[in-house]
């Protein structure tokens, strides 16, 4: 097995193992620009800053965690609520839950339910579906010989979760959401956490302040949005915001708060 640039078929055949599965996931790039990447522990303070807050709302208080990606954090956050009594339920979203798994010889994809490549494996070394050139030319390569295979009938239709082992059924509901489209949900939520999700170097201002206005239609009137990034040095930065009516106040900050606070705060009524 490898332990740096684990395949597919060696994540799905595994147990609960934090290392692989941070590596694994940290291959997965998704069609809009983000990465799966995902590692325990990530967002601890994140979740203590956050804790009083939730403990003011009225109970069962509902929540909502957005771009949960493979949900280790998200179970982290509910083991964390669970243990100080709070009364809650949790949904968690995320683009790409449902996928395909394509295994043909030593070459294997991960394609999503557009048939996507987010991740490509070959001789038993992971890789994501793309990287600078030179480097860039293996996936080039793979992507190409699997569309033909795909496109002359080899199976790419195997059902797969990506998601974390660390997951006991019944726990949380996790569903699939697209930030895009506001329409995802009838319900109002009293917390909503996007955590390594509405960040600058992913997406233009323009689509930022669509993600953060539909996140905004999503909640309750003085519930608690919390927006977060996590920097390459595994410090975290962001702001818990409660809405009042139309507009954000900030509450509380880890770090230097997040980068789009200013967004939320000239969010204008939609």
């Amino acid at each position: 097995m490898s332990r740096t640039h684990p395949t597919p078929s060696e994540f799905l055949a595994s147990r609960y193992d934090p290392h692989l599965e941070r590596e694994f996931f940290s291959r997965i790039i998704l069609p809009n620009g983000s990465i799966k990447s995902t590692s325990e522990n990530r967002l601890d303070d994140l979740n203590v800053l956050s804790l009083p807050y939730v403990k003011l709302l009225q109970s069962p208080v509902r929540i909502l965690d957005v771009a949960a990606s493979s949900g280790v954090s998200t179970a982290e956050w509910y083991e964390q609520l669970i243990s100080e009594g709070v009364q809650f339920s949790l949904t968690a979203t995320d683009l790409t839950i449902n996928a395909f798994h394509l295994k043909l010889g030593l070459t294997e994809a991960i394609l999503d339910k557009k048939l996507n490549f987010i991740h490509l494996a070959f001789a038993g070394r992971g890789m994501p579906p793309k990287a600078p050139w030179p480097i860039g030319f293996i996936p080039s390569v793979l992507k190409r010989y699997l569309a033909f295979r795909m496109a002359h009938g080899a199976n790419h239709s195997v059902p797969i979760k990506l998601l974390t082992k660390r997951l006991r059924n019944g726990n949380f509901a996790i569903v699939e959401d697209d930030l895009l489209n506001g329409d995802g949900f009838s319900e109002d939520f009293d917390v909503i956490r996007a955590a390594n999700i509405l960040n600058i170097s992913y997406f233009s201002e323009s689509i930022l302040r669509r993600m953060i206005s539909n996140l905004k239609r999503r909640l309750s009137n003085r519930g608690l949005l919390i927006v977060c990034r996590t920097r390459a040095d595994r410090s975290n930065h962001g702001t818990v915001f409660r809405l009042h009516g139309e507009s954000f106040t900030a509450l509380g900050r880890i770090g230097d708060g997040s980068e789009v606070e200013h967004l939320v705060n000239t969010l204008s009524s939609t």
